[in-house]
């Protein structure tokens, strides 16, 4: 778990949610809040990074598995 879910409207799934490996992503206003992650620690650094940058993401990419999360902090 990355971040605090307290107040979130929305959660993202990237993976599948059954499956052995997936993040569960919390936005409030559109901005990540925090992440339940399993099995998904390469995805660690790149997850707090956009936690403390509260950008608003783009919940599609953010949950699209094939999308890199770093791909996310660029620009």
């Amino acid at each position: 778990m990355i971040g605090l879910a307290d107040g979130y409207d929305e959660v993202v799934i990237r993976g599948e949610f059954g499956s052995r490996s997936f993040t569960a992503f919390y936005l409030a206003g559109g901005r990540l809040i925090a992440a339940n992650m399993v099995n998904t620690g390469r995805d660690v650094r790149s997850t707090r990074q956009l936690i403390a940058e509260r950008r608003i993401i783009d919940k599609r990419l953010l949950g699209d598995a094939e999308m890199p999360l770093r791909e996310m902090l660029k620009g």
